[in-house]
């Protein structure tokens, strides 16, 4: 099996970048809230466009989980975005 490094974009419940940890692959989840899910050290509090915006000629990005590590990733096979419902609707 390929480890896939996946980004769990908007998710501060860590409960879907979990799901993938178990299977094996490399998943952080990132908001610009604290994570509540129990694993700091997978998550990255901040903007996510940070971490999918190609910038500098850069070949890949460098970011710090909660737990103040700095982690290296070349690419991201997938992105999984839950972004609020404010932004999705055209109600009200």
């Amino acid at each position: 099996m390929k480890i896939l490094n996946v980004l769990v974009a908007c998710e501060e419940s860590q409960r879907v970048c979990i799901a993938f940890r178990e299977r094996g692959h490399r998943a952080f989840s990132c908001d610009i809230q604290e994570c509540s899910g129990g694993h700091p050290e997978w998550h990255i509090q901040g903007d996510v466009l940070s971490l999918i915006k190609k910038e500098n000629g850069y070949d890949g990005w460098y970011f710090c989980t909660m737990d103040g590590v700095t982690h290296y990733v070349d690419k991201w096979d997938m992105i999984i975005a839950h972004p609020p419902c404010t932004y999705l609707s055209n109600a009200g």
